[in-house]
C-alpha cells in the first residue's frame, strides 16, 4: 500500500509555480561557468541538492533533465 501511494505521487505532474526548474538550470550554468574559469577555486564540477524528504528533489531533477 505504501509503495502504491509513493508511485502515484511520483507519477503526478511536476508542479512548478515558482519556476524552480529554470532557476535551477541557471544556477547549474553559473556553477559550470565558475568552474571553467581559469584559476577557478573549484576542484570538480559538482554541486549538491539538499532538502527534506518528500519535497520534490527527484521530480525537479527529472523535470530539468527533460528540459535540457
Amino acid at each position: 500500500e505504501d509503495e502504491e501511494i509513493v508511485q502515484k505521487a511520483f507519477n503526478r505532474t511536476f508542479q512548478d509555480p515558482s519556476n524552480l526548474s529554470e532557476r535551477f538550470i541557471q544556477f547549474i550554468d553559473k556553477c559550470l561557468d565558475e568552474y571553467n574559469t581559469i584559476g577557478s577555486y573549484y576542484y570538480a564540477p559538482y554541486t549538491t541538492l539538499i532538502q527534506a524528504s518528500g519535497v520534490g528533489k527527484s521530480k525537479l531533477l527529472i523535470n530539468v533533465a527533460e528540459k535540457i
